[in-house]
């Protein structure tokens, strides 16, 4: 009876080795394949793909960045420079009138930039088109080509050649006692007896704005008179992005 109990117990004990190496066998090649799974397991998670897209870089300008590409260094003591991050566009100015303090009211709007009486409007377009063509598109569409058209041309200024400057005609009055600009009402962006005009950056593709001035006197730009003859605060203006 005592040998078969021993008999028994070596039995039992050896069941219970087998199940416990089994067991401990199993443990471990789990243990192994999770731990030891890929990362890239995962890489159709939304939270893990990365787009191969690339994106647009943000371009910023330091004030130093600025003051170089509006030659302020060049410009006399109190030029003012005016820049919008958000439109790309700036410009330079100074007192029309010398001895003068100039404090100018300055709107900015989604896309204008109000200048005392004086706009800058900024439009985006098609960058596979001129300036002539996003003009026709965006501006003149459905307006008859006989009342209105585009000319276009380009600046002698050597920091301009990369620019094109258009405006928007009309045919003159036949009536010889009218003002020139009698049939200016027939067309969008002429600015009547103000003038206005258009102008690209061809560096910067997909983006053009209009400008208008007032019949006020302008300020200038900064740089020194020669002649008596100063540059207004238009010769300045720059789309930098």
């Amino acid at each position: 009876m005592q040998q078969r109990n021993y008999s028994n117990i070596a039995a039992i004990v050896l069941i219970l080795a087998i199940v416990s190496v089994g067991g401990y066998y199993l443990w471990m090649k789990f243990w192994l394949t999770t731990s030891q799974s890929p990362v890239t397991t995962y890489s159709n998670s939304p939270k893990t793909q990365v787009s191969n897209s690339p994106q647009p870089a943000e371009i910023l300008f330091t004030q130093q960045d600025l003051n170089r590409i509006f030659e302020l260094d060049r410009k006399r003591a109190g030029t003012k420079l005016y820049y919008s991050d958000l439109l790309g566009v700036g410009f330079t100015y100074f007192p029309p009138i010398a001895n003068v303090e100039y404090n100018p009211k300055i709107n900015e709007s989604v896309n204008k930039i109000e200048f005392d009486h004086q706009l800058v409007e900024v439009f985006t377009a098609d960058p596979r088109l001129s300036l002539g063509e996003a003009i026709n598109d965006q501006i003149l569409a459905g307006y008859n080509p006989v009342d209105c058209s585009v000319e276009v041309h380009k600046s002698s200024v050597a920091e301009l050649l990369n620019y094109d400057f258009a405006s928007i005609s009309y045919p003159s009055s036949t009536n010889r006692d009218d003002p020139s600009w009698q049939n200016a009402g027939k067309c969008p962006y002429t600015g009547g007896s103000i003038g206005g005009y258009f102008l690209m950056n061809n560096e910067i593709p997909g983006k053009f704005i209009y400008v208008m001035t007032s019949q006020d006197a302008p300020p200038g730009d900064g740089l020194p008179e020669i002649n008596n003859s100063g540059n207004t605060w238009t010769n300045s203006i720059r789309i930098l992005k």
